[in-house]
């Protein structure tokens, strides 16, 4: 599900504004929110590769949670995808 989710964020990062509020019923108000605020943020650190955009997202994401406390700090040397 991960993956169909980050091709479609691509995608609506890709298109229009117009086109994204066109398609927006048919997607979870969820992922077209995340668009929109990705979006946001790609357009006010110049970012214009989606791919690049959405990694660097995802870690101001992380990094503002983990300082709020929201989301526990990470050791040194784990992946997040080790269990």
């Amino acid at each position: 599900m991960d993956v169909i989710t980050h091709e479609l964020m691509r995608e609506l990062l890709n298109d229009r504004l117009g086109e994204i509020q066109e398609i927006a019923e048919f997607v979870p108000n969820e992922i077209v929110y995340k668009a929109l605020v990705i979006r946001e943020f790609m357009e006010k650190h110049g970012i214009a590769d989606p791919r690049s955009g959405i990694r660097e997202f995802t870690a101001f994401e992380r990094e503002r949670l983990q300082s709020l406390g929201i989301v526990p700090q990470r050791a040194k040397g784990t992946s997040a995808t080790s269990s």
